[in-house]
């Protein structure tokens, strides 16, 4: 629950100051953006809830599982460890 609670309140403090980066949006995860944007709402800040969701849920992946590739396809592709 704490290690939560920071991420949330880091990645409030990061869409407080500027627009975040895909890959940032990807860390962050779901459930570190909903809370965010329940924060934002509580303290009344200005922080665009509709438009970090709707850039997270445009990202090509949500997880490293969803990855189309993987380690193995490396190695038989012939890119040495």
């Amino acid at each position: 629950m704490r290690k939560q609670v920071a991420s949330i309140v880091d990645f409030f403090d990061l869409a407080s100051a500027q627009t975040p980066t895909s890959y940032e949006l990807f860390k962050a995860g779901a459930k570190t953006i909903a809370g965010t944007i329940d924060l934002a709402q509580l303290l009344g800040q200005p922080v665009d809830g509709s438009a970090l969701r709707n850039r997270y849920e445009l990202l090509p992946c949500h997880s490293v599982d969803e990855f189309a590739i993987n380690g193995d396809d490396l190695l038989n592709a012939g890119i040495p460890a």
